[in-house]
């Protein structure tokens, strides 16, 4: 059976970069790892997220929001 993906677009793509200069200055390492900010390079580098990792995004885009623009 052929996996689903779902193909990141250039606003998704800034979004998971700003994540990941978060994790890695430090400024998010309560919530989220260096291996966090491993396991979204490798979805940048791939272009596509699976359904499971759409829910892990979605809840780290409302992590973002609360710790960020709240």
């Amino acid at each position: 059976m052929k996996e689903e993906r779902h193909y990141l677009d250039t606003p998704q793509i800034r979004f998971i970069e700003k994540v990941i200069t978060k994790i890695d200055s430090k400024r998010w390492e309560n919530v989220y790892s260096g291996n966090t900010s491993h396991g979204l390079r490798d979805i940048i580098q791939k272009g596509f997220y699976t359904p499971t990792q759409k829910d892990w995004l979605i809840t780290m885009r409302e992590d973002y929001i609360k710790y960020f623009c709240i």
